[in-house]
């Protein structure tokens, strides 16, 4: 299973960014798991925990990964504008 564990592998990206969240009551993955993944990932890595469970259907969990997503791949607010509209 090492083959396929993040907590293995997050080590070697060093020049990517990542957004880790976790649900503070998710059944399938403990809040210690998240604490791991952030010990094991780069300095830029950010870790957000939100209240809610796995499935992590709030708006504020979309808003954080859509922020993310928008500042990772450069488009700053626009898309954000754009899609509403749509």
């Amino acid at each position: 299973m090492r083959d396929v564990d993040p907590i293995e592998h997050l080590p070697s990206l060093t020049e990517t960014r990542l957004l880790l969240q976790f649900a503070r009551s998710d059944f399938f993955i403990a809040a210690m798991t998240g604490l791991e993944l952030r010990k094991a990932a780069a300095e830029s890595t950010e870790l957000k925990a939100y209240d809610g469970e796995h499935d992590m259907a709030s708006d504020e969990v979309r808003a954080d990964r859509l922020h993310f997503l928008e500042d990772a791949l450069g488009y700053g607010g626009a898309s954000t504008a754009t899609a509403s509209a749509r």
